[in-house]
């Protein structure tokens, strides 16, 4: 059978001996039906709410980052942001050069030869003549290209095409926020370009914000993971994040309530137990585990001596 919305519901229905929703009735279902439905939610927000780090939970995310932006929002669904995990993406600068064949006058039709590289649409175009921000709209081939915007270009100028940020993969520090406002806090507000360059600290802010310092002066692609509220089903084949192996375990906390609803506390009882000891095993296997120690021993010189210390 398959595992969503409906099918949780229905081992619900069959354990009290009630009619089993379909596809069709599952929209409108009403009374008990409507209790069974909340009592699934109920069921994998208590799961959810155990542990801030559940693996199925867990997200990685990318945010392109605008040149004078320092602050950004968090994600809609975040519920806790690995600040250390922070990280700006590999995006590696690709150069071309061409030579103009033949003159051209306030048009954006523009035909190259002498190609050294490959050309490719977005490139941003620079040489004697170029006016403003150019970049490679299109091209049918290597030496006919379509520019962004009108340009006057004597025959035989040499122009440099190019792409990317010239960045490496680059691991952000994170930064207390007191630290930043005591410090720091004026590049937020400092127009001037020249402070502004590839950011090298994350600051997480109380108003679930985080700020990169210093304030990016490109459109650097920032990557980090967080782990995610996840939002409650409602569709008869939406399926919880949670694996499908612990379906009963969702089953078992949803009967807990549907007991409840029927009054039938020793049967809820019975099913809370079932439930705690489900969860405490998804715990066994998913939380308390650790692959490996890093150890924070530090080495200190004092003299002739080395000096441990374990912190």
């Amino acid at each position: 059978m398959a595992y969503n919305f409906l099918e949780l519901v229905n081992e619900i229905n069959r354990r009290l001996n009630e009619v089993e929703l379909t596809t069709i009735t599952f929209t409108t279902a009403t009374g008990f039906y409507q209790t069974a439905k909340d009592a699934v939610n109920s069921s994998i927000r208590h799961i959810n709410h155990e542990e801030f780090s559940w693996p199925w939970n867990h997200r990685e995310e990318e945010e392109v980052l605008s040149a004078g932006i320092a602050r950004y929002s968090y994600p809609e669904d975040a519920k806790l942001i690995n600040m250390d995990s922070f990280r700006i993406k590999r995006n590696e600068r690709i150069t071309s050069t061409a030579r103009v064949n033949g003159a051209i006058s306030s048009t954006t039709a523009l035909v190259v030869d002498t190609n050294v590289g490959t050309i490719t649409a977005g490139m941003t175009v620079t040489g004697q003549g170029i006016v403003g921000t150019v970049t490679v709209s299109s091209l049918s081939d290597q030496n006919n290209l379509v520019l962004s915007t009108q340009q006057t270009l004597s025959d035989n100028v040499a122009l440099t095409f190019t792409k990317g940020l010239g960045v490496e993969t680059k691991k952000l520090k994170a930064m207390d926020y007191q630290e930043y406002l005591d410090n720091h806090v004026d590049h937020e507000y400092n127009t001037n370009n020249s402070i502004r360059t590839v950011p090298r600290n994350i600051i997480r802010t109380p108003s679930q914000e985080f700020i990169f310092y210093p304030c990016p002066d490109k459109a650097y692609e920032v990557v980090y993971e967080y782990y995610q509220n996840p939002v409650s089903l409602s569709l008869s084949s939406d399926v919880p994040t949670i694996p499908k192996e612990f379906q009963h375990v969702i089953v078992d906390g949803a009967m807990f309530y549907a007991y409840q609803f029927r009054g039938d506390n020793q049967s809820a009882q019975i099913s809370q137990q079932k439930f705690e000891q489900g969860i405490k095993y998804m715990r066994s296997l998913y939380i308390n585990r650790y692959d490996y120690l890093r150890s924070s021993m530090i080495v200190q010189t004092s003299g002739v001596n080395n000096v441990l210390r374990v912190s």
